[in-house]
């Protein structure tokens, strides 16, 4: 929310409201939203005991209070329900609660920046696709293993490539390794591959592999992809700060 302008907030998915309370930490202002009144309720008492006094909560039908408040925000966030009817996991924006594709332009019509938060398992290009106008996609991992990913639309401005911002913590107080990136350099860049595996193998994070981040990966490190459709790496020399996995190759040996 730093990067979003602070400003004004507001929360379209409430819940516990552990989210509203983070960003109104960097925000002016926040509004908390929740339809479920015992829910609201209690994340209303608790942000009084955290002495957040820049929240304001909204019981009821958070689509519908945007509509008739008027507001213009910063920033707008949502995190749809992510599951259907029968307590299945879902991840496309169409299968979620709500489906915020059918309100896309209330959403951007009240907002500087609409932030996102979708499933790990959801497809970037379809939602790229389907948002439009996409400015920033984070898709965060922790441990190797990916968790979220944030799209970020803008209210207004003209289409751009989006950046793609791949993070993943190797622990939860630990510095993530990062990599920024677009479908463009991407698709521009030349992997050098290798005939064998040299001393040193590398397996990108999760992030990237999520972002689909592979031919700049061996452009910008310098190391030799050991085939086409295998996200491995090599090298002779060790390379520093390879965000992934690096192992020390003892010894070649055949599959049996």
């Amino acid at each position: 929310i730093r990067d979003l302008g602070g400003g004004t907030t507001i929360d379209l998915t409430g819940g516990m409201g552990a989210d509203t309370y983070f960003m109104s930490r960097q925000a002016a202002h926040a509004d908390y939203c929740e339809q479920d009144p015992a829910l609201c309720a209690i994340a209303e008492h608790n942000f009084e005991a955290l002495g957040a006094d820049n929240i304001s909560c909204h019981a009821g039908d958070s689509l519908q209070y945007l509509a008739e408040s008027g507001q213009k925000y910063d920033t707008i966030y949502i995190d749809p329900a992510r599951r259907d009817r029968q307590g299945r996991k879902v991840a496309a924006f169409e299968d979620c609660t709500p489906n915020l594709l059918e309100h896309l332009g209330l959403l951007r019509s009240r907002c500087r920046h609409l932030l996102i938060k979708a499933s790990p398992m959801i497809d970037l290009r379809q939602a790229e696709q389907q948002l439009g106008t996409v400015s920033d996609i984070h898709i965060l991992a922790l441990k190797n293993e990916c968790k979220e990913v944030l799209f970020v639309v803008p209210g207004e401005a003209a289409p751009t490539p989006a950046a793609i911002h791949c993070l993943n913590f190797p622990r939860a107080d630990s510095t993530p390794q990062t990599f920024r990136f677009t479908r463009e350099a991407e698709e521009a860049a030349t992997a050098a591959f290798a005939a064998e595996a040299g001393g040193w193998l590398y397996e990108p994070n999760a992030a990237l592999m999520k972002g689909g981040c592979f031919r700049l990966l061996s452009q910008h490190y310098g190391i030799r992809q050991l085939a086409r459709n295998t996200h491995l790496y090599t090298s002779d020399q060790q390379t520093a700060d390879f965000p992934g996995r690096t192992f020390r190759v003892l010894q070649p040996v055949t599959l049996n």
